[in-house]
């Protein structure tokens, strides 16, 4: 097994940051990915009833919650890079997520018929602990901005919340708005976000209005979204005779981590090249994807990403049909896109197969 480290690849000036930039989750259960230029979502896992919350500890773990009943709530962990979700720790009924620091999380709760409480929640141990009560109904979103915690009541909008003690205050009551922000999430470019059922918003911290950014698609109902990294498949790749090649990946999506790129049903006793391209849609003069079948006579066949880094690997024996690639990503701060797919190149009396693209979302 092969080696491919692209951290010493200079990136930058080659590839930027997608406006497919958050990973979001709906009451449904579907985990999205989120446009905030257009607000459009795309599917990329499917997760479990009643998911209220999102929020990503500082070990970068992503949790979400699931209700099976009216008083059964799980904390529920999500891998926006292998697209699974699972059980994790029995919970209560958070309506708001936030990191609290290393393995832990801060949560609000709302209590029917009474105020909304704020926890903290130990990720390893499932342990919750009370920190204290806001003194507020009704308060729903949680998230970090500008170094203080932040919370919307759906009245009064946007309110401080003292993370040691859960006390909330309103320094905005002239501006109280009654918007039902859902969830909030920061992003490096917009500050605090927050969405209702119907639009995603910019809440500015300053003076606590909200403008609109982008409509969000009709019943989507989103309840938390986190500007994370993320593994999005794109396309698909063609049928060589075992299926469909398929590529994904797991690990983790930090800058200087490792990522493990896994494709499958390819043809035995091929070589094979993993590309990584900093474009999916133009490379030189053809735009992408491009159909391959009338240059190489193959079927359903496409190239997704542009050609800017590339590695062969010599794969033997009949089978096998899977490749497996660890993969070194850049270190440094900067949040970039990187577009990875997987070529057959020879064939014994097969043509050129091509997988499905893969976008890389990275985030510090």
């Amino acid at each position: 097994m092969r080696f491919l480290s692209i951290a010493a690849v200079t990136f930058a000036g080659l590839c930027s940051a997608s406006a497919q930039d958050l990973v979001a989750v709906s009451w449904s259960g579907q985990v999205h990915v989120l446009s905030t230029a257009s607000g459009a979502l795309t599917p990329l896992a499917a997760g479990p009833f009643g998911q209220n919350a999102l929020a990503r500890d500082d070990s970068g773990a992503l949790w979400s919650t699931a209700r099976l009943a009216n008083t059964q709530f799980w904390l529920t962990r999500i891998d926006p890079v292998a697209g699974t979700v699972d059980y994790v720790h029995p919970s209560i009924d958070l309506r708001g997520l936030a990191s609290g620091g290393a393995h832990s999380l801060l949560g609000i709760e709302t209590v029917q018929a009474g105020e909304s409480r704020l926890w903290r929640i130990d990720t390893l141990t499932g342990v919750h602990t009370l920190a204290g009560r806001t003194g507020m109904n009704a308060i729903q979103s949680l998230g970090w901005q500008g170094g203080a915690l932040w919370g919307w009541q759906w009245v009064r909008g946007l309110v401080a919340i003292d993370p040691a003690t859960g006390a909330a205050t309103d320094p905005f009551a002239a501006t109280a708005d009654n918007l039902l922000i859902q969830w909030f999430a920061s992003h490096p470019a917009h500050g605090l976000i927050g969405g209702t059922s119907t639009m995603l918003y910019h809440i500015d911290t300053s003076d606590g209005t909200a403008t609109a950014i982008a409509p969000l698609p009709a019943g989507a109902d989103l309840r938390g979204a986190e500007f994370t990294g993320f593994a999005l498949p794109y396309g698909q790749g063609c049928d060589l005779g075992q299926g469909r090649i398929t590529l994904g990946a797991r690990g983790s999506l930090r800058p200087g981590s490792l990522l493990t790129l896994a494709s499958q049903q390819h043809a035995p006793s091929s070589l094979r090249a993993v590309i990584v391209g900093f474009d999916r849609e133009q490379y030189g003069t053809w735009s992408l994807p491009l159909l391959l079948d009338p240059l190489f006579g193959s079927h359903g066949c496409h190239l997704y990403t542009s050609i800017d880094f590339f590695q062969f690997h010599l794969a033997a024996g009949n089978p096998p049909t899977t490749l497996t690639v660890p993969v070194g990503l850049p270190s440094g701060s900067q949040v970039l896109d990187l577009f990875v797919q997987v070529v057959d190149l020879h064939q014994p009396q097969l043509p050129p197969g091509t997988s499905n693209g893969l976008m890389l979302h990275i985030v510090p």
